[in-house]
């Protein structure tokens, strides 16, 4: 049985007819926040639905949503440094 998103790519090549299997437990995490972000790529990774009806409706603050940007961006800078120097290794 494929368990997530990747899985069904891999086996399928393509995601038209994926479906989550299974619904996690409610996050208290505010919608928005960097921790939301964090409960979202879990739940992706275990095959179940990114929202719940449960989840925590309250928005992130400004200074949340700033520490979530911040996270984002940190983190495309070293993937687009780690590609940078891949293809400097390969073409010298």
């Amino acid at each position: 049985m494929l368990e997530n998103i990747f899985d069904e790519l891999k086996f399928k090549k393509h995601d038209e007819d994926f479906s989550p299997r299974k619904e996690g437990a409610p996050t208290g995490a505010k919608a928005g926040s960097l921790e939301k972000l964090f409960v979202i790529a879990d739940r992706v990774e275990k095959g179940e639905q990114l929202f719940h009806p449960g989840d925590n409706p309250i928005l992130a603050t400004i200074s949340e949503e700033f520490e979530k940007a911040t996270y984002i961006n940190k983190i495309f800078k070293q993937k687009l440094l780690e590609r940078q120097q891949v293809r400097k290794a390969k073409h010298g």
